[in-house]
């Protein structure tokens, strides 16, 4: 599994005597460089078409990505620096939009202009997603929850579930955000899982950890009411047999939760009901 990044840049200065400037975008992890951008030919507002891609365990590093315009003259090509900005995959997931501006900002030795006013150099926008192996397979999963205490029945909940990559948990899906009442069901979750054998003996059943956390809206101000960890594999399992359910046993991160039953739906589709009190 990789996370894929999309760059785009707004404002920039104009590097050019005659011309917008001719942008380029690269990406850094320290001292080295892991991927350019093409060049994008006179323009302030930019979107690149090649995209940047970090291995599942570089999710939770820091990145640079440094951004020139670049000049062709008297056969030279030239970089002229423009500002950086530093990148960290794992806190764009965060984000609902799974996506973070940052001010470029000039970075002492490169060359840039390390006074200028914060905003004077630009915007880079920065969007993330997972990107799946081919053999993995998705897996439809509902989730009823039924509250106790008029804590939550006075309150709007909605759900996340995550999946651990490079050892941080990454949100692959938001539900909408639904009024607490008696056993309230919210949309499917549709998640990616590694395709691997679920049979413990096999060596490619590799581990991997799915979380669900439900919260008390709204998103902005998220309360976690409560949630748990699980192994992937062991989710996989009760997709095909309900009555292994009880053995998934969950790491429970916050409050009181009880598993009260799990139904299958179709192929690699099942339903979770769970009780949730404060």
């Amino acid at each position: 599994m990789e996370v894929e990044l999309a760059v785009r840049c707004t404002r920039l200065p104009k590097m050019d005597m005659t011309s917008e400037s001719d942008p380029v975008a690269v990406l850094m992890h320290g001292a080295e460089e892991v991927a350019r951008s093409e060049t994008v030919e006179n323009a302030s507002d930019v979107e690149f078409a090649r995209r940047f891609r970090v291995g599942a365990e570089h999710v939770g590093s820091l990145y640079r990505i440094d951004v020139f315009d670049k000049d062709d003259a008297f056969g030279k090509t030239r970089l002229q620096y423009i500002g950086s900005a530093n990148v960290k995959a794992s806190k764009i997931f965060e984000k609902e939009t799974k996506c973070v501006r940052y001010p470029l900002e000039a970075v002492a030795g490169l060359g840039g202009d390390t006074g200028a006013a914060k905003g004077a150099l630009g915007d880079i926008e920065v969007f993330a997603h997972c990107v799946y192996p081919q053999d993995s397979k998705s897996y439809t999963f509902e989730l009823v929850v039924d509250p106790y205490g008029t804590k939550l029945l006075k309150s709007s909940l909605f759900y996340e579930v995550l999946t651990m990559i490079g050892g941080e948990p990454l949100p692959c899906f938001r539900s909408e955000i639904q009024h607490a009442g008696s056993n309230s069901k919210f949309e499917p979750a549709i998640i990616q899982l590694p395709a691997c054998s679920t049979s413990p003996a096999d060596p490619a059943c590799e581990p991997s950890r799915v979380a669900l956390k439900i919260y008390r809206g709204p998103i902005g101000k998220k309360e976690l009411m409560g949630g748990l960890f699980c192994e992937a594999v062991d989710l996989m399992r009760v997709c095909k047999d309900t009555t292994l359910f009880s053995r998934l046993n969950p790491e429970f991160l916050e409050g009181e939760m009880k598993l009260m039953n799990a139904e299958i739906r179709g192929e690699n589709h099942f339903a979770l009901e769970i009780q949730i009190s404060t």
